[in-house]
């Protein structure tokens, strides 16, 4: 029988102490120890949760004998790391999410597994939900805060309709209010300060940008072969259309806004006959790589073509050089994606509707295919081109 627990830690369940300026530790089984903070009511839940695991008396545990648990009730039993081992593939495979998001997904699962994975499903709480998120948001956006939320009600919707939950817990939680966007808007003599000091393949991509509406994933996938050109150039509103880029926007991909074909104008012909060079590429943004490996970047299917990743990092390191709002902390400083909102603000200020052109999901949310056939929505010609 363990000796009783002195006054200034009876209160505190077995194992839980407080340090002073260390915070509360937790003793456990194996006498090690683990700092769980100043936050005491966290410190007890995280402590009780452990010892309702761990600290079980003898007279009652015993290990779980899956021979001798019935077929029907064996999901009940799965501890949750096991069920984390296999929700992977049917997310992939239900979702179709793209590398990223898969593994983004990825990433989380792993540590919503190091801090929950050794409980049994049956036992997941509201309490574990807001233990999950004191510990990856606390400190955090509302944003980072919404997202880590949305990913638990996806992997507890899968472990419920496998019998591995009853219910989700996730769902009871309440969101919190969306933040007001922090970045601020990119003005048009800011570009221009940008631009000059750009490379000819930044400039060609900022100019593409800000021509078409499209922020860098399309910008850094748009190849030469996307563009059909016609045998005589036609008038369109009174605008001069020499052929036909066709754009696949994909963060709304499944939505039937998301494939555009956009006039090139006289000043969107300008800008890819701007980008062809003596470097043979298959995209309109390309660049040779001062150091080649011997792999081609994730993001990228040529040597020549331009990591979006890097795109942004070049255009933020650009936009500190020529010192745009050198006043403003960092995440408030425009990025490479502010283009897109500075040129939908230009077409619209000369009188254009900018929803189709930026391949803006509208209300119908129809699929993509219909009867075999791709759906392009076709663009009205317009054009900027603030370097006439």
């Amino acid at each position: 029988m363990p000796r009783p627990r002195s006054s200034k830690y009876r209160d505190l369940p077995e194992g839980l102490y407080f340090k002073g300026k260390k915070g509360y530790v937790l003793r456990r089984i194996d006498d090690s120890w683990k700092s769980l903070g100043h936050d005491k009511s966290r410190a007890i839940a995280l402590a009780r949760r452990y010892n309702a695991t761990y600290r079980v008396d003898p007279e009652i545990a015993h290990p779980i004998n899956f021979d001798l648990v019935a077929p029907h009730n064996r999901r009940a039993v799965e501890k949750l790391s096991s069920f984390f081992a296999r929700v992977s593939e049917r997310y992939a495979e239900d979702d179709k999410p793209n590398r990223d998001t898969l593994a983004m997904f990825n990433s989380r699962l792993e540590k919503l597994n190091s801090l929950i994975g050794d409980r049994v499903g049956m036992s997941i709480s509201l309490d574990d939900v807001n233990l999950v998120l004191d510990t990856v948001a606390k400190d955090k956006s509302n944003n980072v805060f919404n997202r880590w939320l949305s990913f638990m009600v996806k992997v507890f919707d899968y472990a419920v309709d496998e019998s591995v939950m009853k219910d989700n817990p996730a769902k009871r939680k309440k969101r919190k209010p969306k933040e007001e966007k922090q970045r601020q808007r990119l003005n048009l003599d800011e570009y221009k300060s940008i631009w000059i000091h750009a490379p000819q393949w930044m400039r060609i991509a900022m100019d593409l940008s800000l021509e078409t509406t499209h922020a860098v994933n399309e910008i850094c996938a748009m190849k030469y072969e996307d563009i059909t050109m016609l045998d005589e150039p036609v008038l369109e509103d009174g605008i001069e259309v020499f052929g036909y880029l066709k754009v696949h926007r994909q963060k709304v991909k499944a939505k039937e806004a998301s494939r555009v074909s956009i006039p090139v104008t006289r000043s969107l012909l300008k800008i890819v006959e701007a980008s062809k060079d003596n470097v043979e590429s298959p995209y309109i943004v390309h660049r040779m790589p001062v150091k080649c490996s011997n792999q081609i970047s994730q993001y990228c299917d040529h040597i020549t073509q331009v990591n979006r990743k890097y795109l942004s990092r070049v255009f933020s390191a650009l936009r500190d050089k020529a010192k745009v709002k050198k006043n403003v902390s960092a995440e408030c400083k425009p990025t490479f994606h502010e283009i897109r909102g500075l040129s939908i603000h230009l077409y619209d200020k000369a009188g254009h509707d900018p929803q189709a052109r930026a391949a803006h999901s509208d209300s119908r949310s129809t699929k993509i295919y219909k009867e075999g056939h791709v759906k392009w929505v076709q663009v009205p010609a317009a054009e900027l081109d603030i370097w006439q």
